[in-house]
């Protein structure tokens, strides 16, 4: 049961003709880290690399712009060595 607590003079009903279980998907990959790293075994992700993160990072200032005219921000980036610090042009 999810939710407040519920008082004495509530009556709660139970059914185990079906069983929870039968509301699985079976099929379904598994949920979190376990997932994540299934699906990057199979090939179904990939880990992101920093040509991704700047493709990124571009695509959210240039949806700032466009939506709101915000002014461009200052974005980082890291190559796992350094950080690298650009601001992106309006025109990106």
């Amino acid at each position: 049961m999810i939710g407040r607590p519920v008082g004495s003079e509530v009556s709660l009903l139970t059914d185990n003709s079906t069983p929870m279980e039968s509301f699985f998907t079976k099929l379904a990959p598994p949920a979190g880290v376990v997932g994540i790293r299934e699906a990057l075994e199979q090939g179904v992700l990939r880990q992101a690399t920093l040509g991704d993160a700047v493709a990124f990072a571009r695509a959210f200032q240039r949806h700032r712009e466009l939506e709101f005219g915000a002014e461009p921000i200052p974005i980082a980036a890291t190559d796992g060595k350094r950080v690298i610090y650009w601001r992106t042009p309006t025109w990106c």
